[in-house]
């Protein structure tokens, strides 16, 4: 069995040794106070500036990055109802042509599905409809027959 080391509780009240009688058992480095030279303490005020700009930095930094895990966090919470609807619904939004006819009366404007023939809307037409469906004038030059259109 070994010898328990016994902790030791320091003791102020020991007379000193006298230096002519020390002998050196060991020697080992301490964590201990010592007094700050005035470079020193500059030093180590200049240190702690640039910790509060590094903290501000850092803090930006963070909140730069949290603001982007929210965002993305919004998208795929935005991704997930879309498709949650979709499913539920078994529809989804598609790009899909439409072509707008206008009946021979004028009276009367139809918007249809292309793909599908399904009649969307049926509404008066609009001014610019109307214009649309008024026959263009000849170009001059296009089918002109005149005296210098080449011969055949």
């Amino acid at each position: 069995m070994s010898p328990r080391k016994k902790t030791q509780e320091p003791r102020n009240d020991l007379p000193p040794i006298p230096s002519g009688e020390r002998v050196p058992v060991r020697s080992e480095f301490r964590e201990l106070p010592h007094q700050l030279t005035v470079d020193e303490i500059n030093h180590k005020v200049g240190e702690l500036v640039d910790t509060f700009s590094q903290v501000t930095d850092e803090e930006a930094h963070q909140k730069e990055v949290k603001d982007q895990m929210k965002a993305t966090m919004s998208g795929l919470r935005a991704r997930q109802a879309r498709l949650a609807n979709e499913i539920s619904s078994g529809q989804e939004l598609r790009n899909v042509e439409v072509e707008t006819f206008i009946g021979g009366d004028g009276t009367v404007a139809q918007e249809v599905r292309k793909d599908t023939g399904e009649i969307l809307l049926s509404r008066e037409p609009t001014e610019d409809e109307l214009q649309m469906r008024l026959p263009l004038p000849p170009v001059p030059g296009e089918g002109d027959q005149g005296p210098d259109a080449p011969q055949e």
